[in-house]
């Protein structure tokens, strides 16, 4: 195909992209870096609007391609996919929470790359200088764009890594035409053979980036439907059905090996007290600090999970009773301090645990152990609060 032909699918493409983008970015508002991509592609199938209709009224290879009007509507051309590139960089930016998009910041820094490209109608540069800006532009922000992909994305995902390598690409051959247009190329490529890779490269590189990007919105829409399913909303803490959907592979090993597990049930001490003196706002942040207290205190391989209300479930792995203790006791010292949960509010508030700890192998379920560790509990609460209690040790 030639190069108007390639500019028309090129635009069709494009004009796909955005509406697709669009359309991804109206069922998650939130998500406004789609919706900056969907406007980049806009303003991209605008400059390959702009460049087919030049291309149409200034046929390559005449006078009338280096006049004045000719250079001066490449030059605005050039600049929408300047501007689109930013876009493509902010985007991709706020996607990952990064930063916020700056619109202004787009529009200045292509107004400049627009004038210095201009510099050739009033300058004696090297033929092939506006195309030269252009394509170090767009390799620099593909650069930029699949470091940010690299940073901040999942490098395990195969969605992060192929865009990474759609971009790389792109940025491999717009820096060769950066080159070709100077005579600097190390290969023997004309400018009409390097133009035409562009375009190609333009057309796929947008059917990827399309395709990747709503793959990526779907994993975030599925990771946040399995955390909403998974997490406490007020702590973030695991939610108690997270909590025996992981207690129960965590107890697995107890079937077929010695070791020793704990089970725990946390109740902060009276609860009610602290929301009816001081309000559920106060109340709420008590239980904030004790979901971030504890989760600095344990491993990785242990289960926490907020169980009800004011009541938490802890799972210790590997971990004898004297280990347990320790960790509890530890925990109740750091969460006890007094603590200015307000302007004017200073608390010391306390917890009680009740902890059935069991040696294996052994087939016990995991509601068993949570039924001795809930007795357990009444027991601490009986004596007097702010004390951790084990049951009967299980074998």
């Amino acid at each position: 195909m030639d190069n108007y032909t390639l500019y028309i699918v090129l635009i069709s493409v494009l004009l796909v992209q955005a509406v697709a983008l669009y359309q991804s970015w109206r069922l998650n508002r939130e998500e406004t870096g789609v919706r900056a991509w969907a406007f980049a592609a806009v303003l991209m199938s605008v400059a390959s609007l702009i460049q087919a209709f030049k291309m149409s009224i200034y046929p390559v290879g005449t006078e009338l391609e280096v006049s004045v009007p000719s250079q001066l509507l490449a030059s605005v051309g050039n600049t929408f996919v300047v501007a689109s590139w930013v876009l493509v960089l902010q985007g991709v930016q706020h996607f990952f929470r990064a930063r916020a998009i700056k619109y202004s910041s787009m529009f200045l820094f292509s107004i400049a790359i627009c004038l210095l490209m201009m510099l050739e109608i009033i300058m004696e540069l090297p033929q092939g200088w506006r195309i030269f800006c252009v394509s170090v532009v767009v390799a620099t922000f593909s650069i930029l764009t699949s470091r940010e992909l690299y940073i901040r994305g999942d490098r395990r995902s195969s969605t992060v890594l192929m865009l990474i390598l759609v971009l790389v690409a792109t940025a491999i051959i717009w820096s060769l035409r950066a080159l070709v247009m100077l005579d600097m190329s190390p290969f023997d490529i004309s400018r009409e053979t390097i133009a035409a890779i562009s375009l190609y490269n333009a057309i796929m590189g947008s059917i990827a980036f399309t395709v990747t990007m709503i793959l990526l919105i779907n994993e975030r829409i599925n990771e946040q439907l399995r955390l909403q399913a998974t997490r406490d909303p007020l702590t973030g803490a695991l939610n108690r059905r997270a909590f025996f959907e992981n207690a129960g592979p965590l107890l697995s090993d107890l079937k077929r090996k010695e070791c020793s597990v704990a089970v725990c049930l946390i109740d902060l001490d009276n609860f009610k007290v602290i929301n009816d003196n001081h309000g559920h706002t106060v109340g709420d942040l008590a239980l904030k600090r004790f979901v971030d207290i504890a989760s600095d205190n344990l491993r990785e391989g242990d289960l926490f999970a907020r169980y009800g209300g004011e009541e938490f479930a802890m799972l210790l792995r590997d971990s004898p009773k004297e280990n347990t203790a320790q960790v509890l006791n530890r925990l109740r010292d750091a969460f006890s301090q007094k603590f200015n949960y307000a302007d004017d509010i200073s608390l010391r508030v306390t917890f009680s645990v009740g902890v059935c700890q069991i040696n294996g192998p052994s087939r016990i379920d995991i509601d068993s152990l949570l039924d001795k560790a809930d007795n357990a509990l009444y027991l601490a609460k009986d004596q007097g609060r702010d004390c951790v209690e084990f049951a009967a040790i299980v074998k």
